[in-house]
């Protein structure tokens, strides 16, 4: 006996639309988390694509400073570099995440 037939036997006629109903409404549930989910990951992405942006501009502010202030060279050069890194890091994520699954 196939798993719809054991399945239309346990479920009495009456109930039958109802869970029809109840069966369309989870695949509607589904539909709009995934839809929901697809939002917030390219919300994510944008994000990160804006924060390694932001990223960069401070590490090219730090290189100047490092160049013309010999007092703060190394402090600003590792902060230069710190930055770098971070945007580096925020363009894998935006990396991972606008890959499609």
């Amino acid at each position: 006996m196939a798993t719809d037939e054991y399945i239309r036997r346990a479920v009495p006629a009456g109930h039958r639309p109802r869970s029809t109903a109840r069966a369309q409404s989870a695949d509607l549930d589904w539909i709009l988390l995934a839809a929901r989910r697809d939002a917030m990951r390219q919300s994510l992405v944008d994000a990160a694509h804006r924060l390694a942006a932001t990223e960069d501009e401070a590490a090219c502010l730090y290189a100047g400073i490092a160049a013309h202030r010999r007092d703060s060279t190394d402090n600003a050069r590792r902060l230069a570099e710190h930055a770098r890194a971070s945007a580096r890091r925020a363009r894998e994520i935006a990396n991972y995440f606008s890959r499609s699954d």
